[in-house]
């Protein structure tokens, strides 16, 4: 809004007269009515960081869902809080090949027999070499 240099003056050194034009410029023109391209720019990249973060999570927790679920069922008995930890980081992008060593207890460097009947099988699933 323009002002004279007197009428400017005037509302910025009176609160209550500055309140009373903020509220009818928000009336007329809504909530964010000072902004200019920039701030528009601004707030629609806000916007879409918000909305870009809110799916990623939603897909976490998805895909934390489905290895809570390939893990109980594998074990037959519900997660250790071991187990539920290293999901949590598994899916907050850490390595995934560390975790699901660890989550399996898969020791790499195992020369002996398989202690566990289903080693061979997430060894051939995370890539690592086996002995069999």
């Amino acid at each position: 809004m323009r002002l004279s240099g007197e009428c400017h003056d005037r509302i910025q050194t009176d609160e209550s007269e500055l309140q009373r034009w903020i509220e009818e410029w928000e009336r007329r023109y809504g909530p964010y009515f000072w902004y200019d391209e920039q701030d528009w720019a601004e707030h629609h990249k806000r916007i879409e960081a918000e909305r870009a973060a809110a799916a990623k999570q939603q897909e976490r927790e998805h895909i934390a869902k489905c290895l809570v679920k390939i893990v109980t069922n594998w074990h037959g008995q519900a997660l250790t809080k071991k187990q539920a930890r290293i999901i949590d980081q598994l899916v907050a992008h850490e390595k995934p090949t560390e975790l699901l060593k660890k989550l399996f207890e898969i020791r790499m460097e195992d020369t002996g027999p398989f202690e566990d009947r289903n080693q061979t099988a997430i060894e051939d699933y995370i890539g690592a070499p086996h002995k069999g």
